[in-house]
C-alpha cells in the first residue's frame, strides 16, 4: 500500500503546482480575443461571398453561424493557399460590414461598426452594441444551435462520426458522461445502478470501444453494487460513471478508422475533450447549481459545476470542477443461477411423473429466489486545468490535467434461501423450467453488506506545436493517466433462519417470484448469527504515451503525415477474501439495523459495523487466510488467480496522404504496430501428499509474447452537391483482448461454483471492415444519413465451459466448502474461435416542423453470429453484447426565452455471457424516458427542471433465452433535478 500513497502525493503535488500556474494566469493575464494561429490549406474558387465562406467552413472543419440577411450579395475572388483562419476571413471579408468572431470551433459572423480593411486581421474585440446583437442572434447557446453545430461537424468530417457539444450536454438531463452520450446513433449503453456505466457501440461491447481523452488511449474502473453485474473488473471497459458530463467541451465518437489514429476500437473511438481557454474568444465564468431528488430513496442531492477561463494575447489559463451527489435505492428480484433441479419428493401431493422429473435431473430451478434490496450514496469530484501558451507565431505549448474521483457508500440487502429439502408440491413449464415449489425444510438467511468504494483518476497531457515552416508542422505530445480503484471494506454478516417451510411461485410469466414463508420474518427470535465474510478489492490501470507527428502540405490539394508512437499499459491488481462460517452453535449476539425496504416485507437484517465487533472478540480463524480473523486482509488472503499483473508495450508508424480535390476529400494510409506483453502471477500447486488438501504451494508463473500488425486505411467524403454528401471507408483495425482473459492464472470462487482460466496465447480481435455512407441535408436544419457497415472478424474470442466434479479441478480439499460437496463446477477458458460478420445500418435524421420545433431520430440495425463451445457443444448464437435493433427519439420546442425537450432510448435484448444450464444469460429489452423544461430569467440565468426515468424501467436480465428464466429483475426510480445556471 506504501507506493499507492507516494503515488496520491506525487499526484497531488503536481496538480497543486498546476493550480498554482493557473491562478497566476488568472491574476496577471490581460482578458483579450484570442485568434488561432493554426494554418489551413485553402482552395476556393471564384463565387458569391456565402459560397466562399461555407466552403471555407468546410475545409477548416469549422462550423459556419450568420443570419443570412448580413451578408452582401457580392462575389469574392479565388483564394489559395495556406492562411491562418484569421487571415483566410480577413481576405474574403475585406470591404464588407462583416467581422468574425471565432468561438470553440464555429465561425460567427456579425455587423461590425465600419467596414474592415484588407490587412490581415487579429480577431476584433467586440464592442457593446455588437456584443449585445452577436448575444441575441447567433452565439451559440442552446440545444437547437448544439445540433446544428453538430450537424455541420459530421459533414466536415472525412471519417463517419457524431459529436455532442457541451450544449448539448448541459440542456439535457443526464447523471453523469455516459447519460450524456447514450443518446447517439448506434450508442448501447450498460446501465447500473440508474445510471450509464458502459457503452457499446454498433453491435459491439464495451471491449471494442476505445476510449481518448484528449486524444489519449484511457482506462478508467469503478463497479457495480450487485455481484451479478461484476465487481471492478479486470477488463478494457471503460466505466463512464466516474466522470460528471460538465468536464468535457466536446466529445467526438468515430465510427470509421484512419491511420493515423492508434490502434484499438473495432467498433470505434470515442473521444473526450476537456476545454481550453483559447477554444473561448473572452474571459469566461460559468456556474450551475442543481437539487436532484429520487423517487424511491426519496433523497434530496446536490450538484455544482464552473468554470472559468481568461486568456492574453500570448496564454491562457482555465479551471473547471463539477460536483454531485446521488442517494439511490435499487430493489427487486435476484437469483444466483437456474441450475439443475434435483431433490427428494414429498407427500402425497405429487404425481408420478413429477417424483421422475425431479428424480432424473432435467429439472431447472432457481439457486435462491431472492428479495434483494441495495441502497448506494456516490460522491462524484471532477477538476480540469488547461494552460495554453503561445510562444510564438510558430510555437504553442498546453498543458491540460484532468483529476476525477468517485466514491460510494454501499448498503446491500437479500433474503435467500438454501439447503431446500422435501419438495411438497411442484410445477413446471415445457422448457423444464421448475413454475412452483414448496419445500418441508430450506434455511433461510438475512445477507446484509456493507462497502465502501473509490476510484481516483489522473490524465496529464503535454502538448507542443512548432510550425517549421509554412509547408511544415511539427506535433508532439506526452502523457499519463492512470485509474486506481480500491475497496478496503466490503464486508457482509449472514443471519439464519434455519429448518423453515419455503415456497416460491413464478407462474403466470411473475419476473418476480412470489414466496412464502412459515415464520415471521421480522421476528428477532427466530434468526440466528451464521457467517461473516471480509473482502478487499484494488485494481490499478496505467498509461504512458508519447507521439509524434509531423505534417507537410505538399501544395493546396493534398498533405502528408507521418507519425510515430510509444504507448506502455500496466494494470495490477487483487482481490482478498476470508471468512467464519457455521457460528449457530456460538450462540454469538449480533445488532440489526433499520431498514425500509421498498416493495418488500421486512425481514430482520444485521448492522454489519457494530455486529462485527462481537464477532471479532472470539479470536477465530479465518477460513482462508488460516490466520486471526479481521477486516484488514493481507497478501495471504489473495483469491486464487486475481492477483497478477499485465503489461503491454506498443510501438506504432503510420504514414497518410490527406486529399481535397474540389468536392472529394480524404485519407489513404497504412500503420504498423509492434506489441509485447507479459503477464506474470502465482499458481496453485497441490502437493499429492496433501491428502487432508492443507498444503498448499504457490509459485511464481510469468508469459511474454506478441504480435505485429499492418493495419491499412481508406476514407473518402465526396460532396456531390450543397445538400448530397456520400462517404466511402476501408480499414482494417484490431482490439486486444480482456485483461483477465490474458492472466497466466486460473481464477478459482468456489462461491460461485466457478474455475476460470487464463490464456496468455490469445490473439488479438482484428476486423476488416467497411462502410458506406450518405447524407442529404435540407436547408441548414433539416438532415436525413444512412450508413451501412461491414465488419467480417478474423477471429472471436470466446469462453469454451463445461461442468465438471470438484476432483477435476486438481484443486486442493481444503477450498471446498461444506454447502458446495456434491455440487458441479464450471471450467471455462477464452481461446480463438471462430470469426464472426457484422452487418448493420444506421439511420439518422433531424427535422423541424416549424423554427424551435422539431424532432431527431436515429435507429441502429446490427445483426452478427459466432460459435460457443458449451459442454462439449458447438452452439451458433448472436455476438455477446449485440443488441439487433436500437434507437432514439427526441422531440424538442424551444424559443428564446425557453424550451422543452422529451428523449425515448430503446435497446433490443442482448447476451452478456455464456452459462453450462442455460446457455446463455442476457438483458430483456429495455427502454427509458427523460425529459427536460427549461426558463432563461435573463440572458444569463437559467432555470432548469429534469426529468429521468419517467418511464421507472426495470433492468430485466434472463436466464436460456428460450425459457426466459427470471434471473435478476430491479428498478431504481425515477428522478428529478431542479438546476439554476449561470454565465457571465
Amino acid at each position: 500500500m506504501v507506493d499507492l500513497y507516494v503515488d496520491k502525493a506525487e499526484s497531488c503535488m503536481k496538480y497543486a503546482v498546476s493550480i498554482s500556474l493557473l491562478v497566476l494566469m488568472l491574476i496577471y493575464g490581460n482578458p483579450v480575443l484570442a485568434g488561432p494561429d493554426t494554418t489551413y490549406p485553402v482552395n476556393i474558387e471564384s463565387s458569391s461571398l456565402s459560397e466562399a465562406l461555407n466552403e471555407l467552413a468546410r475545409q477548416t472543419g469549422k462550423v459556419l453561424v450568420a443570419p443570412t440577411e448580413i451578408l452582401p450579395d457580392t462575389s469574392v475572388v479565388s483564394l489559395q493557399g495556406h492562411f491562418t483562419l484569421a487571415e483566410a476571413l480577413s481576405r474574403l471579408l475585406h470591404q464588407s460590414d462583416v467581422e468574425p468572431r471565432l468561438r470553440d470551433n464555429m465561425i460567427l459572423l456579425v455587423r461590425s461598426p465600419e467596414p474592415q480593411t484588407p490587412l490581415p486581421i487579429e480577431a476584433p474585440t467586440a464592442t457593446a452594441a455588437n456584443q449585445s446583437e452577436l448575444m441575441d442572434t447567433i452565439i451559440v447557446r442552446g440545444y437547437r444551435d448544439s445540433l446544428s453545430a453538430s450537424q455541420m461537424r459530421k459533414r466536415s468530417n472525412v471519417l463517419g462520426s457524431d459529436t455532442i457539444f457541451a450544449e448539448d450536454i448541459a440542456d439535457f438531463p443526464e447523471l453523469n458522461l455516459g447519460d450524456a452520450l447514450q443518446r447517439l446513433p448506434g450508442m448501447i449503453a450498460e446501465r447500473d445502478n440508474g445510471e450509464t456505466r458502459q457503452l457499446g457501440l454498433r453491435g459491439l461491447g464495451p471491449n471494442f470501444v476505445r476510449v481518448q481523452i484528449n486524444h489519449v488511449e484511457s482506462l478508467a474502473t469503478f463497479n457495480s453494487i450487485f455481484d451479478h453485474r461484476g465487481s471492478a473488473s479486470r477488463s478494457r471497459n471503460f466505466d463512464f460513471n466516474i466522470f460528471a458530463a460538465e468536464l468535457f467541451r466536446q466529445i467526438d465518437v468515430e465510427k470509421t478508422y484512419t491511420a493515423k489514429q492508434d490502434e484499438g476500437g473495432i467498433a470505434g473511438t470515442i473521444n473526450l475533450i476537456t476545454p481550453r481557454p483559447f477554444d473561448f474568444d473572452q474571459s469566461q465564468a460559468a456556474v450551475s447549481i442543481k437539487q436532484a431528488y429520487n423517487e424511491q430513496s426519496n433523497a434530496f442531492t446536490p450538484r455544482f459545476s464552473a468554470l472559468f477561463s481568461a486568456s492574453g494575447e500570448q496564454a491562457g489559463g482555465l479551471l473547471s470542477v463539477a460536483y454531485s451527489e446521488t442517494n439511490t435505492f435499487e430493489s427487486g428480484h435476484r437469483d444466483w443461477g437456474w441450475r439443475t433441479f434435483s431433490r427428494s419428493a414429498s407427500g402425497p401431493d405429487l404425481s408420478l411423473p413429477q417424483k421422475a422429473a425431479l428424480a432424473d435431473g432435467r429439472l431447472v430451478g432457481p439457486t435462491v429466489a431472492s428479495y434483494t434490496f441495495a441502497r448506494r450514496e456516490q460522491r462524484r469530484l471532477g477538476l480540469t486545468t488547461s494552460l495554453q501558451w503561445s510562444v510564438s507565431e510558430a510555437l504553442q505549448l498546453s498543458f491540460d490535467n484532468l483529476y476525477a474521483s468517485l466514491d460510494s457508500t454501499d448498503h446491500e440487502y437479500n433474503l435467500a434461501n438454501q439447503n431446500m429439502q422435501g419438495v411438497t408440491a411442484l410445477d413446471y413449464d415445457r422448457h423444464n423450467t421448475v413454475q412452483f415449489a414448496r419445500f418441508e425444510q430450506a434455511d433461510i438467511r438475512s445477507e446484509a453488506k456493507y462497502s465502501e468504494v473509490q476510484t481516483e483518476f489522473w490524465s496529464s497531457i503535454v502538448d507542443l506545436s512548432y510550425r517549421i515552416n509554412k509547408d511544415v508542422s511539427l506535433h508532439l505530445s506526452g502523457s499519463q493517466t492512470r485509474s486506481d480503484f480500491f475497496s478496503p471494506v466490503h464486508d457482509k454478516i449472514f443471519l439464519q433462519a434455519p429448518g423453515r417451510a419455503f415456497g416460491f411461485d413464478y407462474r403466470e410469466h411473475q419476473r418476480a417470484p412470489a414466496r412464502q414463508y412459515d415464520f415471521d420474518l421480522a421476528d428477532r427470535q427466530h434468526w440466528q448469527l451464521h457467517r461473516a465474510d471480509v473482502r478487499e478489492d484494488q485494481i490499478r490501470n496505467r498509461f504512458l504515451s508519447l507521439n509524434a507527428d509531423l505534417t507537410w502540405h505538399l501544395d493546396a490539394q493534398y498533405s502528408v503525415e507521418f507519425g510515430g508512437q510509444y504507448k506502455g499499459f500496466i494494470s495490477q491488481g487483487f482481490e482478498r477474501r476470508d471468512d467464519v462460517r457455521d457460528l449457530n452453535e456460538l450462540g454469538l449476539g449480533y445488532v440489526t439495523a433499520p431498514v425500509n425496504m421498498p416493495s418488500h416485507p421486512d425481514f430482520v437484517v444485521a448492522d454489519v459495523n457494530k455486529s462485527f465487533a462481537g464477532i471479532l472478540e472470539q479470536g477465530l480463524q479465518g477460513r482462508i487466510s488460516r490466520q486471526p480473523f479481521d477486516r484488514t486482509l493481507g497478501a495471504e488472503s489473495n483469491r486464487l488467480g486475481t492477483a497478477f499483473e499485465l503489461e503491454e508495450e506498443t510501438f506504432g508508424l503510420y504514414a497518410q496522404l490527406n486529399i481535397e480535390i474540389n468536392d472529394l476529400r480524404g485519407n489513404l494510409g497504412l500503420r504498423w504496430l509492434d506489441t509485447r506483453f507479459s503477464s506474470s502471477g502465482e499458481s496453485l500447486i497441490t502437493s499429492e501428499s496433501s491428502s487432508s488438501g492443507d498444503n498448499l504451494t504457490l509459485t511464481p508463473l510469468s508469459f511474454a509474447s506478441g504480435y505485429q500488425q499492418w493495419l491499412p486505411s481508406l476514407n473518402l467524403a465526396w460532396d456531390v452537391s450543397d445538400n448530397l454528401t456520400l462517404r466511402f471507408s476501408a480499414s482494417r483495425n484490431l482490439s486486444r483482448p480482456g485483461i483477465s482473459d490474458l492472466r497466466a492464472t486460473a481464477d478459482v470462487s468456489i462461491p460461485d461454483n466457478r474455475v476460470d482460466q487464463g490464456n496468455p496465447e490469445l490473439r488479438p480481435f482484428v476486423a476488416r471492415s467497411l462502410d458506406f455512407g450518405a447524407e442529404i441535408y435540407f436547408g441548414q436544419v433539416d438532415f436525413v444519413g444512412l450508413s451501412l457497415y461491414y465488419k467480417d472478424l478474423d477471429s472471436y474470442i470466446v469462453n469454451q465451459t463445461r461442468l465438471v466434479d470438484f476432483d477435476q479441478l486438481n484443486l486442493p480439499v481444503s477450498l471446498l466448502t461444506e454447502d458446495r460437496k456434491g455440487q458441479l463446477f464450471s471450467l471455462s477458458q477464452p481461446f480463438n474461435g471462430d470469426g464472426g460478420v457484422i452487418r448493420g445500418a444506421e439511420l439518422s435524421s433531424r427535422f423541424e416542423f416549424v423554427p424551435g420545433v422539431g424532432m431527431l431520430a436515429n435507429y441502429t440495425f446490427a445483426q452478427g453470429k459466432t460459435q460457443y463451445g458449451i459442454n462439449g457443444r458447438q452452439i451458433d448464437g448472436p455476438l455477446l453484447y449485440l443488441s439487433k435493433h436500437t434507437y432514439n427519439l427526441t422531440l424538442y420546442l424551444e424559443y428564446a426565452r425557453g424550451g422543452v425537450r422529451i428523449s425515448t432510448t430503446f435497446r433490443d435484448r442482448y447476451f452478456t455471457e455464456v452459462d453450462n444450464i442455460n446457455d446463455f444469460h442476457g438483458v430483456n429489452a429495455l427502454q427509458f424516458v427523460d425529459a427536460s423544461l427549461f426558463f432563461k430569467l435573463s440572458e444569463n440565468v437559467k432555470l432548469t427542471l429534469d426529468a429521468l426515468n419517467l418511464s421507472d424501467e426495470d433492468i430485466d436480465v434472463f436466464a436460456d433465452p428460450e425459457a426466459n428464466r427470471p434471473l435478476v429483475n430491479t428498478r431504481s426510480g425515477r428522478r428529478w433535478q431542479l438546476g439554476l445556471s449561470l454565465a457571465f
